[in-house]
């Protein structure tokens, strides 16, 4: 990497200041500040290589290029105060937390013109850690910058290059905190790649592949989670991924445009996180599921309402084609048990009345009938491989599943059998359906219509700890007990376990309050991920004395007051088994 001293910096500085005018003509010394010209110093402030970069057209060429400024008018016009903060801001890679900090309180008078963006931009300015800026009675937003005034804002840059961080905590509700957390940012060049999927077929992609390489496009076609994509090459320049784009959405593709570097270093990248703390005597804890079904995978977006204060995803799920599937593990919601255990991963429950509960679970599901006796249940809302007996409740979806094995579906309503069928169907509200597979067949044939049938649950035995919760979720592994970091990876991977990524997380403090915490990644502008110890290091030193691990990836997303608030890693909102929703204890 090509770098100038800070004081080749500073002298740089002056030098451009001189030769390429920015002082205004007159020789009355107006120092007004030009926006290509500030350019030059932003580069070096910011760490970035700047050889080959000395003049103005192609310092701004490249800043523009690598998304390090926005475009504000002309190259060569003077910049304004409002300007120049968004190029700090935006330099330093903190527009996402700009976006999320335009509520904040500001204690300029003469703001009121900015827009929300530019509102933002300064609540992060006056957070950060170093400052960008300090509090005074007026920002004069659309006052031209002074080389004097340019200087102690790139000083100010090149500090917050070198190590920034910045944590803020509000409480726009009672008991409700939401927590932005950001540190370091990344001093080198990325490349860019458009990506476009949405394609149900790959005849669907390749068409469209074979449209863009007539013209000359590089792209490539592949399979990513049960879905046809386009991805292209890699591009120096971020407009040049936005031309494609564009393209790619006059042809009816779902486009996005992500940064990417091949190696980012285990230590110093940008990290990013943010969570939810609430407090139990105000604010409940609830599992969501899509208005149809679990068997339907949907963003978390969907299973939101008016009610939801802010929701995470959920644990790990399966998916096939068509955006079907259902959860790996546990899943209750008030007190309605909707998917069975997955052997060997830690569970969470809990109570509306505020306890909870950590560990394995077993479950117990039989059938009783006068003339079968016992029989045993192999799962809810999960159709089994082998010869089985499975439970589907109405949570499961618009139908029980299709198959080409023999099958026989009972459906049960307050007790009785009232209907038996060899062919799927739905599961009516009050109801639920007894599907036999295999040798399940043969047991469940003994049942006839108007015949008395009970089934019987149970988790943990009767365990009166359990027994208690209204809500279960399974994932893992658990990663805090007790304040203790936990080592078994519960039968996930290494890659999953100890490389970084994405991850959700929902913790207890030891102040006996729930945290729902998502650390971004896969972003080498935005976020480089995190390792499990990391996010149990990072938890435990914010007062979490147990914690779970989640699904996390591209799965990883937070919503609060109706929106999304990190950057899903593939760029998009991914479709899930469910989520965990944030309800006020006095909605219903």
């Amino acid at each position: 990497m090509n770098r100038f001293s800070s004081r080749s910096f500073w002298k740089l500085f002056v030098i451009a200041l001189v030769t390429l005018n920015l002082f205004a003509s007159g020789g009355n010394a107006a120092e007004w500040v030009r926006r290509d010209e500030f350019c030059v110093a932003l580069l070096e402030a910011r760490g970035f290589p700047v050889k080959g970069l000395e003049k103005p057209a192609e310092a701004y060429k490249k800043a523009v290029d690598q998304d390090l400024v926005p475009v504000l008018g002309r190259p060569d016009g003077f910049l304004t105060r409002r300007e120049m903060l968004r190029f700090a801001i935006q330099s330093l890679h903190l527009n996402v937390e700009a976006n999320l900090l335009q509520s904040s309180p500001l204690p300029f008078k003469d703001i009121a013109h900015l827009s929300r963006f530019e509102h933002g931009c300064l609540a992060v300015a006056l957070s950060l850690e170093p400052k960008l800026i300090h509090s005074e009675k007026k920002f004069n937003p659309d006052r031209k910058v002074s080389s004097g005034e340019a200087k102690f804002w790139l000083q100010a840059i090149e500090s917050a290059s070198k190590g920034m961080v910045l944590h803020v905590v509000l409480e726009e509700e009672k008991g409700l905190s939401f927590i932005v957390h950001r540190e370091n940012a990344l001093d080198r060049f990325v490349q860019w790649r458009t990506v476009m999927d949405g394609f149900e077929t790959r005849e669907a992609a390749v068409s469209v592949a074979d449209s863009l390489r007539s013209g000359k496009h590089t792209v490539f076609v592949d399979n990513a989670n049960y879905e046809w994509r386009i991805r292209s090459d890699l591009f120096d320049e971020k407009p040049k991924a936005q031309r494609l784009a564009a393209l790619g959405r006059k042809m009816g593709a779902n486009v996005r445009v992500l940064p990417y570097l091949p190696i980012v270093e285990a230590t110093g990248g940008p990290r990013f996180w943010i969570a939810l703390v609430l407090d139990p005597s105000r604010f409940v804890l609830e599992p969501l599921i899509s208005p149809n079904g679990v068997s339907p995978l949907a963003p978390l977006s969907a299973m939101t309402d008016s009610g939801v204060r802010g929701a995470v995803n959920g644990g790990f799920f399966t998916k096939s084609a068509q955006d079907k599937g259902f959860p790996i593990g546990t899943l209750m919601t008030r007190k309605r048990l909707i998917n069975s255990p997955y052997q060997g991963r830690t569970c969470l429950g809990w109570s509306r009345m505020n306890t909870a509960a950590f560990g394995m679970v077993e479950w117990e599901g039989v059938l009783q009938h006068p003339e079968l006796g016992e029989q045993r249940i192999s799962s809810i809302n999960r159709m089994s491989k082998a010869d089985s007996i499975c439970l589907f409740t109405p949570e499961y979806g618009e139908s029980t599943p299709a198959t080409s094995r023999p099958m026989l579906e009972l459906l049960i309503r307050k007790g009785r059998c009232v209907e038996r069928r060899n062919t799927p169907g739905p599961v009516p509200d009050g109801a639920f359906v007894l599907a036999g597979y295999g040798g399940g067949v043969e047991t469940l044939a003994g049942v006839n219509v108007g015949d008395a049938v009970v089934i019987r649950q149970a988790i943990n035995a009767g365990d009166p700890d359990w027994n208690r919760c209204d809500s279960i979720i399974q994932a893992g592994p658990f990663i805090l007990r007790n304040g203790d970091i936990q080592r078994d990876n519960e039968n996930l991977s290494v890659g999953i376990t100890e490389r970084r990524h994405p991850r959700t997380v929902i913790g207890l403090t030891d102040k006996g309050r729930w945290m729902l915490w998502v650390g971004d990644g896969r972003n080498p502008i935005h976020s480089i991920g995190f390792t499990l110890d990391e996010a149990a290091r990072l938890l435990r030193d914010y007062g979490v004395v147990y914690a779970l691990n989640l699904d996390g990836g591209g799965s990883s997303e937070m919503i609060y007051r109706n929106r999304i608030v990190n950057l899903p890693s593939e760029g998009k909102e991914r479709v899930v088994s469910y989520g965990v929703g944030v309800r006020s204890r006095l909605s219903k």
